[in-house]
């Protein structure tokens, strides 16, 4: 028997009105979790004027079509097992999202396909586009084979080895999707350059990252907890992964060295760890430096939790490791503190981080070590009237700059009219 589509599934193909885009992503859906700058964009922004589904793998109890914004989720569901064997089925289950796109690859007569950060994914369907006749946009917004090959050095638990195997498959597959594209949306204008260099003449368009306005001027609620501490305390706060590949035990080494000069200050980690034995490195660390009664964790948080968080501190650290598969990016949470009013003490080698920071005036560029970083913290704990003044700066620059709108505006076009040519990086 033929797998028929549902009636959900006939509502959505039924509607031919628009150019249809079809997402893919990586990401799991978990609509109070979704961070992710462009899945937003797109589903937000993008969806008001054509017609977007999204092919995710997440939670089915509420269907497999849902509305997220002003787009639509086809899912895929999650394997219920844990550990390798959850990990290879979820593998093996994500290829369902190709059945369910060549169904609707059969019935639209204009397509465009986008697909972000997944090279397999994106060589696979440029050689299908052959046959089905669609338009191919790649964003390649991090480097996932150079990012799992490092991790593959870093972790000791049988997911390294996972790691390796993708990271190979990823790195073998990227010159293929780079040069099937139709365009390519590089996350800075800086790797845009970068990119020209190896593949000269690949038609690009940077696609920075941003922020979600509605959400910077929702009203947050208190914490308790953090408003007393707020009131006795210097409260520095981190939000992102702590994953290994970020260096989080960088964030505790700053803290130690500014609680010798601030002995009040405490560190506000808003994340989690990729595996159990970081966060018990973590927690070992604060132990062996004497700070494990003024470091918080709080976990993965939503986005709303987040900023809920984010409101008691009085400066954000935005380290990023100055390897080359992060040199590269576009740094979104300094975007958000700033969004927020909140300076950021942040380093230098990050053309994107070093751009924002001196042009918003929101914040202090240091080298990448950690008594530059204390020293600039320190610096700010000092100055209070500075630190305000630096967080109204650096709301209104971003605010003016970096929001979805803009990054809306900046691609729409692409996906408008098929005559378009992006310019030369």
């Amino acid at each position: 028997m033929k797998n028929r589509p549902t009636k959900d599934e006939r509502v959505w193909m039924n509607d031919t009105d628009n150019i249809s885009i079809v997402f893919f992503s990586y990401y799991r859906f978990e609509p109070g979790y979704m961070e992710q700058v462009v899945e937003n964009v797109f589903s937000e922004e993008i969806g008001r004027s054509l017609k977007i589904i999204f092919l995710l793998q997440g939670d089915t109890s509420e269907g497999k079509i849902q509305q997220w914004n002003n787009a639509l989720v086809w899912l895929t569901p999650l394997s219920p097992f844990g550990g390798i064997f959850g990990s290879i089925g979820n593998a093996l289950l994500s290829l369902n999202k190709f059945l369910q796109f060549a169904r609707i690859a059969r019935r639209e007569s204009s397509l465009i396909v986008f697909v972000r950060d997944q090279p397999l994914v994106a060589a696979l369907l440029g050689f299908m586009k052959c046959f089905l006749g669609y338009r191919l946009f790649f964003q390649y917004s991090a480097p996932l084979g150079e990012m799992r090959l490092e991790s593959f050095h870093l972790h000791r638990s049988w997911k390294k080895y996972v790691d390796f195997l993708s990271g190979i498959l990823l790195q073998g597959a990227l010159p293929i999707a780079l040069k099937k594209a139709d365009i390519i949306f590089p996350i800075t204008q800086s790797f845009a350059e970068s990119l020209a260099k190896y593949y000269e003449g690949l038609p690009m368009v940077p696609l920075t990252m941003g922020v979600d306005v509605a959400w910077v001027n929702r009203r947050p609620h208190e914490i308790p907890l953090l408003e007393e501490l707020a009131r006795s305390s210097f409260i520095i706060g981190y939000f992102g992964t702590l994953s290994s590949l970020r260096r989080p035990d960088f964030l505790i080494r700053v803290l130690h060295m500014v609680k010798r000069s601030v002995s009040e200050s405490k560190l506000l980690l808003m994340g989690d760890v990729a595996y159990p034995h970081e966060r018990k490195e973590l927690e070992s660390l604060c132990r062996n430096l004497g700070v494990e009664h003024d470091v918080i964790f709080t976990g993965n948080l939503d986005k709303d939790s987040l900023q809920d968080y984010l409101q008691y501190c009085h400066l954000t650290l935005c380290p990023i490791p100055p390897v080359p598969y992060y040199t590269i990016s576009s740094p979104t949470k300094l975007y958000e503190s700033l969004a927020h009013g909140i300076p950021v003490v942040a380093n230098s080698g990050i053309f994107e981080q070093e751009k924002v920071v001196s042009e918003s005036q929101g914040g202090i560029i240091v080298s990448y070590d950690v008594d530059s970083f204390a020293m600039a913290a320190i610096e700010l704990y000092e100055h209070p009237e500075e630190r305000l003044a630096m967080g109204k700066r650096g709301k209104k620059y971003i605010i003016d700059n970096y929001t979805y709108t803009d990054i809306a505006k900046n691609i729409i076009p692409y996906f408008l009219d098929q005559e378009i040519i992006p310019p030369n990086p």
